[in-house]
């Protein structure tokens, strides 16, 4: 088998379309957002993936049905999934913890570390029997010595032991048999003297009763003691064989910050953000305290642990972690940096990192656009290493936007034409050269037959904010490219926050998976209107009951979820809800009528669609081509949230901040451009420039080299370094060498 075939594919928006992804080369699967990608790549072959390895691990269980429709003519090799964005840690988690060297460090404390004593500040090695087995090896047959055992310095312990018939002791260094004579009047240590034993192979027997004696009598600690005076001394138990304390041997976690490291994004006092308590803290492995190893960076634990003499697989793979970060340039980053710390774009590569640390062979790796958040210079070099990972026999699926994806591609499939219902269609399927002489909207736009219509602010006038320079009615890019400059950008933020700036945040993720009326912020407008119809007033219908969320108003079934689980002979799946038929409200308002429509038709309707009916309502209108602006009118207004693409989800969280009534000519958007394909971005860039002609200024957050490229003002952020200017002059001065292949591409020309 040399490829994958899968026919009949009707997952989502997907028209029953029949493809062959060939094996061992590097796919790259391109469209604009909503058409499909996600539905075929991650939606149907991944879940079928996860759905036969889950067969394979529990033979007997009976999971989930699929949610996705296709049929597998060929055989599937195992599938590895890298989602869209950046995996959710929680904030205050360190990158150690992430990339796994907290748990490499807790099998050195517990297995050669040198615990540190709080009492007499001295360190101690807890040795297991093997080890002392070991040691008693390593000496020459015939060595002698005495094993001795401390004892505490009272009369009482002293007594019991001469009751039981142990007579030889050393005060210090003078050995003593009670039995003859006296103790010495001033002394500071005794010894138990439990056996006299002269070294051969076969005397470990020997060996271990007279630690399982020692261990019965004493605290843990027992010592050799050598005709030259030389003496060794260690800790079975976890006590200090200086003093005698009993040792704290947990992995203990910080008490005052109760093991985050951060109170309020501030380092913990007490710990100053390592997140452990002073006794593991001060302790050592290969003598190096745990509070050194954590406040080193990528580069600088790589160094040591590639230095030292421990193996293992643990610490193979944790090489390949750290070489994968050093190689992307996250040398610096610090072990105990928390995730709230980092830009999108780290956060990623430690995800990046662990799967490439896996070496494994013959699978299929899909991405889900990887490269989101990362700075230009790195895109190509995260392009480079993916189609890399073909070498090994795998093969690589990725769903990616960035042109600079398609030059490193063997095989392209695009999916379109348009998004959503206009969408799912297998536009093109084969290998690159074919795909440039094709006459998709993609292959269009990579050929130069298609081009922005960029225009430049005509604006000079700059705006003042804490350390930075904004282009009043202009399009203002933040460029990051450090977590420092992400640091810079957070001082931003809260300067335009204080001023009243429009800010829309990032989607990120919902508590509840909403339809796109409610989310969009459509729905309030239109339960605003539909309350004060006659038929609503004379049932007594309050606004609750047109919420999806409130008892009055979902569906008593689904609790306005629109769907149930059923369940039987231990399978479980989810059917459309007969009681509200996946609509989520309740009957009562399903069953109302506005111009012969009823509100369940209302509901099935795309926002385009809900323009038309609702033109004279004003405040629904204004919300309905606000959305279809941003190029999303073909959403239907019961879709629900988890159904859409990444891109539709920024640009529909975009619309829900902006229909709220604030009054200020600044708006601030997050990532805007993650998710949006050349044709997305088209749409998007004329929203754009409508705000600028209504007098509004607008500031981006991004990476993204079409972002940079159409922007009018840069804002380069980095250590100790801010720098604001147009963007011919940072295009001059400071833009790397890759985007020169984004604005030939957007532009057609160079700057």
């Amino acid at each position: 088998m040399n490829y994958i075939e899968v026919k009949h594919i009707q997952t989502n928006n997907l028209k029953d379309i029949n493809i062959k992804v060939p094996l061992k080369s590097f796919i790259v699967v391109v469209g604009p957002s909503g058409s499909g990608k996600t539905s075929l790549v991650v939606d149907t072959l991944a879940e079928e993936g996860k759905k036969r390895l889950l067969q394979v691990l529990n033979p007997g269980e009976i999971w989930e049905l699929p949610k996705h429709k296709a049929e597998f003519i060929t055989s599937l090799p195992p599938v590895i999934l890298v989602s869209q964005g950046s995996t959710f840690w929680h904030p205050y988690k360190s990158v150690a913890e992430v990339i796994g060297i907290v748990s490499f460090l807790q099998f050195l404390f517990f297995r050669y570390g040198e615990y540190y004593c709080l009492k007499c500040k001295s360190y101690t090695r807890i040795s297991s029997i093997d080890d002392v087995c070991s040691w008693f090896h390593s000496l020459k047959d015939g060595t002698k010595f005495y094993f001795l055992v401390p004892i505490k310095s009272s009369l009482k312990g002293l007594e019991y032991l001469l009751s039981q018939g142990f007579t030889k002791y050393f005060f210090d260094d003078q050995e003593v048999d009670l039995s003859e004579e006296e103790p010495p009047k001033n002394f500071k240590k005794i010894y138990l003297v439990l056996d006299r034993m002269v070294k051969y192979s076969d005397e470990e027997a020997r060996l271990l009763e007279n630690i399982r004696l020692a261990l019965s009598l004493g605290a843990g600690v027992i010592g050799f003691r050598f005709l030259d005076g030389r003496e060794k001394f260690l800790s079975i138990r976890p006590v200090c064989n200086t003093c005698g304390e009993s040792l704290w041997i947990d992995w203990q976690r910080c008490k005052e910050c109760s093991g985050l490291g951060y109170k309020e994004k501030n380092p913990c006092k007490k710990c100053k953000g390592l997140k452990l308590e002073e006794s593991v803290l001060l302790s050592k492995v290969f003598s190096l305290t745990f509070e050194e190893l954590l406040k080193k960076s990528v580069k600088e634990f790589l160094e040591l642990i590639k230095t030292d003499v421990l193996e293992g697989v643990y610490k193979n793979r944790l090489c390949r972690v750290l070489d994968f970060l050093v190689e992307f340039g996250a040398e610096n980053l610090k072990l105990f940096e928390p995730m709230f710390g980092l830009t999108s774009g780290e956060k990623k590569l430690l995800e990046l990192a662990q799967v490439f640390s896996l070496d494994l062979r013959g699978c299929v790796f899909i991405f889900d656009e990887p490269a989101m958040g990362m700075t230009i210079s790195r895109r190509k070099q995260l392009f480079k290493k993916l189609a890399e990972l073909k070498t090994s026999d795998n093969t690589v699926i990725l769903i990616e936007h960035d042109p600079l994806a398609l030059e490193f591609a063997d095989y392209i499939i695009e999916l379109g034409p348009s998004a959503g219902i206009h969408g799912g269609y297998l536009v093109f399927a084969g290998s690159k050269e074919e795909f440039l002489n094709s006459n998709t909207q993609t292959s269009n736009f990579l050929k130069g037959e298609r081009r922005f219509l960029k225009t430049r602010s005509n604006s000079k006038k700059l705006l003042e904010f804490s350390d930075f320079k904004v282009l009043e009615k202009g399009i203002n890019v933040f460029y990051p490219v450090d977590a420092e400059g992400l640091k810079a950008f957070e001082v931003l933020r809260q300067d335009l926050k204080e001023k009243g700036a429009i800010i829309a945040k990032q989607f990120l993720t919902l508590q509840r998976n909403e339809p796109v009326a409610s989310y969009s912020g459509l729905w309030d407008g239109i339960r605003e209107f539909l309350i004060h119809l006659p038929s609503a007033r004379a049932k007594g219908l309050k606004t609750g009951h047109f919420s999806f969320f409130t008892k009055q108003g979902a569906c008593p079934e689904c609790k306005g979820k629109g769907k149930v689980t059923l369940k039987f002979n231990g399978t479980k799946t989810e059917v459309l809800c007969t009681s509200c038929m996946g609509y989520g409200l309740n009957k009562e308002v399903l069953e109302l009528e506005f111009k012969g429509f009823k509100v369940f038709e209302l509901l099935e309707m795309t926002v385009e669609e809900i323009l038309q009916v609702f033109q004279n309502v004003y405040k629904v209108k204004e919300q309905a081509v606000n959305v279809c602006e941003l190029g999303l009118g073909y959403l239907k207004l019961s879709q629900r949230i988890n159904t859409l693409s990444w891109g539709e989800k920024l640009r529909l969280a975009i619309a829900r901040h902006l229909s709220k009534k604030q009054k200020s000519n600044i708006i601030l958007l997050e990532h805007p451009f993650q998710g949006l394909h050349f044709v997305d971005i088209e749409k998007f860039y004329k929203w754009m420039k409508k705000l600028i002609q209504e007098g509004k200024t607008l500031i981006i957050l991004e990476t993204s080299p079409i972002a940079l490229v159409i922007a009018d003002w840069i804002i380069q952020g980095e250590k100790d370094n801010i720098m604001c200017m147009s963007f011919e002059d940072w295009f001059k001065k400071l833009a790397p060498e890759e985007i020169h292949f984004y604005a030939r591409l957007i532009l057609g020309r160079e700057v």
